[in-house]
């Protein structure tokens, strides 16, 4: 019920504002914590007229029996089932396309807030560049030369949180980690030079990357794909 938050849910809930206002892309991580923190209780006027957000566990148990790959949400909220109707990592593993979803909500703000947890992935993002899958089988494959326990996570998630189409991954559409994009496309950008110093210095062939499902004309292709997104997110 309205104004029976505890000083911790008060909190934050008050965070998750914070987050829904920040003038920038959110993690995972972020969008996660908004659905979980983001309480419709918070205001009379919406308790009131019948707001109820699907719980978590519920809403993690339903997307298992969620059919097809259209969907309509009616009475969205802020996603919360839209959220988990994504069957985001198991459609990736089974190598299917993503599913559209449609949310539907007459609260402007939780239409706001709900925006801001699906953050839609846009191809025509500066910094944005379509990744081959075999590529990407790769880079999740490869444990890389030189790099921190710190940064290697930074290189795995980005890919891993790439989303996809029948035409490849879409590398930088949604930012992975509080780093921001300039920073994870760095981290890509010296993961794919230590494959190059390594292809020159002999201590990998090119039928190595042939072993790894990929080639090194391919590898190069990247490359530059990676080069010309940084490019645009520096200017």
């Amino acid at each position: 019920m309205a104004g029976k938050l505890s000083k911790e849910q008060t909190k934050q809930h008050n965070r998750a504002r914070e987050l829904v206002d920040m003038d920038r892309d959110l993690t995972e991580e972020e969008r996660e914590f908004v659905l979980d923190h983001f309480h419709e209780s918070a205001n009379m006027s919406r308790t009131l007229d019948g707001a109820f957000f699907t719980p978590a566990e519920l809403a993690g148990e339903l997307h298992h029996v969620i059919p097809g790959d259209r969907i309509i949400d009616l009475c969205a909220g802020i996603g919360r089932l839209a959220w988990h109707a994504r069957d985001y990592w198991n459609r990736c593993w089974e190598r299917l396309p993503p599913r559209e979803i449609v949310c539907v909500e007459k609260d402007p703000e939780y239409v706001r807030v709900g925006r801001r947890v699906a953050d839609e992935d846009d191809h025509t993002k500066p910094g944005t560049f379509r990744m081959d899958r075999a590529v990407v089988d790769f880079l999740r494959a490869t444990r890389f030369r030189g790099f921190t326990s710190d940064d290697y996570p930074t290189v795995r998630d980005l890919v891993n949180a790439a989303p996809y189409d029948r035409h490849g991954f879409l590398v930088g559409a949604r930012t992975v980690t509080p780093h921001g994009l300039r920073y994870e496309l760095g981290a890509l950008s010296i993961c794919l030079g230590n494959r190059f110093c390594d292809l020159e210095a002999g201590r990998i062939t090119a039928a190595d990357l042939e072993a790894g499902g990929i080639s090194a004309p391919l590898l190069e292709a990247t490359r530059e794909a990676l080069r010309t997104a940084d490019s645009a997110v520096r200017a």
